[in-house]
């Protein structure tokens, strides 16, 4: 895919419409004689229009030509998106036996390819309206491809926060001798949390009761045998500049409260409810009591920092609760999910 659509799509993905409208700006007149890359352009552009609300006639027929176009190519996956989308539209104008029937035909073509792998972002926003139209076998599926798609990334590592932390590449979750394995993923969350760190604020966090000459010699042996352990040396760094430790520029790993804090912000960009919805449904997917099995006055207070936030995330979504009944559309299957996974009855 081209690098400018790529760019684009991230930051439609992340909310940023403005952003992505002027990318495809850009893009539409470069690719217009490939009708591959034109095509996958008004993918986006369909995309973007039914996250936006956007469901006039010229919206639904640009992004069915790209239906036409992928399916005629036979290029299933690309039309399997183009499809989910254009179903998302219908939905968002009423259209309920023209979804009925969209939706029948996109789980045959799910069946087809015998994946889902590719509609799995595209889900995540559609469900608000969608979601009760998918069959209980082809949710699972598109689940099952969801978690694939993290098992299968070896990249980087992929460290929660959330819950019981812990630190996993691929499928397998990383261990390390008793003390090593929990002094490591204290250091680790830490630094995550904090970004930068003094060698005393780093030993006040990890070893509060001990020995200042003790816990620097504990520190330096817990931060190398971690640093082996997930196999990345430069994940935490030393500037000696500037007298602290930080997280390293190359570091590469995906953490979950980071992404529950960014969709936390995203929500000052966000005005419709369905949007909102798109948002709270992912935070509601990540959250659960921080570092469950992590003790120290450091981790009470972010324990206690992630409770407010969940807390305010909580009464924020009861107070537009009769709204959120009022909009038109809605898959109500999320308003009693709210309810029952925010007690709000």
């Amino acid at each position: 895919m081209d690098y400018l659509l790529l760019k684009a799509w991230e930051a439609a993905l992340h909310f940023h419409f403005d952003r992505a409208q002027h990318l495809l700006g850009e893009i539409m007149p470069r690719v217009e004689p490939d009708p591959q890359l034109s095509n996958e352009a008004r993918v986006l552009r369909g995309f973007i229009n039914a996250v936006s609300g956007n469901v006039s006639h010229q919206a639904i027929d640009e992004i069915n030509e790209a239906v036409h176009y992928f399916s005629t190519q036979r290029k299933y996956r690309s039309a399997s998106r183009a499809w989910l989308i254009s179903t998302w539209l219908y939905a968002q104008r009423g259209e309920s036996n023209l979804v009925a029937e969209s939706m029948r035909k996109q789980e045959n073509l799910l069946n087809l390819i015998g994946s889902a792998h590719h509609v799995v972002r595209i889900h995540e926003f559609s469900r608000v309206h969608l979601f009760s139209q998918w069959s209980t076998a082809a949710r699972k599926m598109i689940r099952n491809a969801a978690d694939q798609n993290h098992a299968n990334n070896t990249t980087f590592l992929r460290i929660y926060g959330f819950g019981s932390p812990r630190v996993l590449m691929g499928e397998d979750t990383t261990r390390s001798r008793a003390v090593y394995g929990n002094i490591g993923l204290k250091l680790l969350l830490y630094m995550l949390e904090k970004r930068i760190a003094t060698l005393n604020e780093l030993i006040d966090a990890i070893y509060p009761d001990t020995d200042p000459k003790v816990s620097r010699t504990r520190f330096h042996t817990a931060m190398s045998e971690f640093k082996k352990t997930i196999n990345e040396p430069d994940w935490c760094v030393y500037s000696a500049v500037r007298g602290q430790y930080e997280i390293g520029e190359e570091f590469l790993y995906y953490y979950d409260t980071e992404e529950f804090n960014r969709l936390h912000d995203q929500m000052a960009r966000v005005h419709s409810l369905p949007q909102q919805l798109i948002l709270w449904l992912r935070m509601l997917e990540l959250y659960d009591e921080f570092a469950v099995s992590l003790d120290g006055e450091v981790f009470d207070q972010l324990r206690e920092f992630y409770r407010n936030r969940f807390e305010a995330l909580r009464e924020h979504i009861a107070g537009v609760m009769p709204d959120l009944k009022r909009e038109a559309y809605i898959d109500p299957y999320w308003i009693d999910y709210l309810n029952k996974r925010l007690k709000l009855k």
